[in-house]
C-alpha cells in the first residue's frame, strides 16, 4: 500500500514539475491529489497530533516568510505590493502548503532553503524568463519521497537531521 501511494505521489509530483516547467501553471487538482495521497504516507511515521502540530508550525513559517517578502517588495517599490502578481505564483504557495505536511519544522526549513537555493542555481544556469519554483520543489520532493519510502528516513522527526549535523 505504501509503495502504491508513493508511486501516486511521485506521479503527481512529476505532473506538477512537467506542467510548471512547460506552462508555468499547474492544475489545482494535482495539488489536491498530492495532498490527499501524502497524508497516509506521512502518518505512518507519526501520530495525527504530531502531524498537525508540525504542519501548523510549517504553515506559520511560510506565512511569516510571505509577509516579510511582501513588506520587502512594498518598501522597495514604495507602494503596497501584491507579491502574487509579479514575484510568486499561487501554485508556488499552494505547493509550499502541501510540503508542510511532509516535514518537521527543522526539516521543513532545511528543505525549503535547499529548494530556494537550488532554484536560484538552476535559474543562474538556464536563465528561465520566470522560475518554475513549484516544479523544482516537486523534483526535490521526489527525492524526499524516495528516501522516506526506500531508506525509511522519517522527515517528521529531526533525528536524521541531527545525525547529519553531529558528523
Amino acid at each position: 500500500m505504501a509503495i502504491a501511494l508513493s508511486l501516486l505521489v511521485v506521479s503527481m509530483l512529476a505532473v506538477i514539475a512537467y506542467q510548471d516547467f512547460r506552462y508555468r501553471e499547474v492544475l489545482v487538482w494535482y495539488f489536491v491529489i498530492l495532498f490527499v495521497a501524502s497524508l497516509p504516507l506521512v502518518t505512518k511515521a507519526v501520530d495525527f497530533k504530531t502531524l498537525l502540530v508540525n504542519s501548523i508550525v510549517n504553515v506559520c513559517i511560510v506565512t511569516f516568510q510571505l509577509v516579510v517578502l511582501t513588506l520587502y517588495f512594498s518598501l522597495k517599490n514604495k507602494t503596497v505590493t501584491n507579491i502574487f502578481n509579479n514575484y510568486l505564483g499561487v501554485g508556488d504557495i499552494v505547493f509550499f502548503l502541501v510540503c508542510c505536511v511532509w516535514f518537521s519544522p527543522m526539516n521543513f526549513v532545511c528543505f525549503f532553503l535547499a529548494a530556494l537555493v537550488t532554484s536560484l542555481l538552476i535559474q543562474s544556469v538556464l536563465r528561465f524568463k520566470t522560475i518554475p519554483l513549484a516544479g523544482i520543489m516537486a523534483v526535490m520532493l521526489v527525492l524526499v519521497v524516495g528516501m522516506s519510502t526506500f531508506a525509511s528516513i522519517d522527515f517528521q522527526s529531526d533525528v536524521f537531521l541531527c545525525n547529519i549535523m553531529s558528523l
